[in-house]
């Protein structure tokens, strides 16, 4: 349960279910140390890695990736910061 707070409005309680299954994915890392790492300037290299994924589930599923953003002004210096996420849909 969960409680819901609408914008100057009223709070509801709510309750979130779900199933779901594990799906058959292999990761080619299970984590990764970027050390130090500092805020980047446009055109400088940026941290990164790849992480390989291998679906030896036998059902198909669907790679969904989205990329949120948050930018913000700070004493005349522009921040953006940027996560990707991603998760898999099965596929019945």
């Amino acid at each position: 349960m969960c409680l819901t707070q609408i914008s100057h409005g009223p709070v509801y309680t709510t309750a979130v279910t779900g199933q779901c299954v594990q799906p058959g994915l292999q990761f080619s890392a299970l984590s990764h140390n970027f050390g130090v790492c500092f805020v980047t300037l446009p055109d400088m290299p940026v941290q990164s890695m790849v992480l390989k994924l291998t679906n030896t589930d036998h059902k198909d599923m669907r790679f969904v990736a989205v990329m949120i953003c948050i930018v913000e002004e700070i004493n005349h210096t522009v921040y953006k910061l940027c996560v990707d996420v991603a998760f898999w849909l099965k596929l019945y």
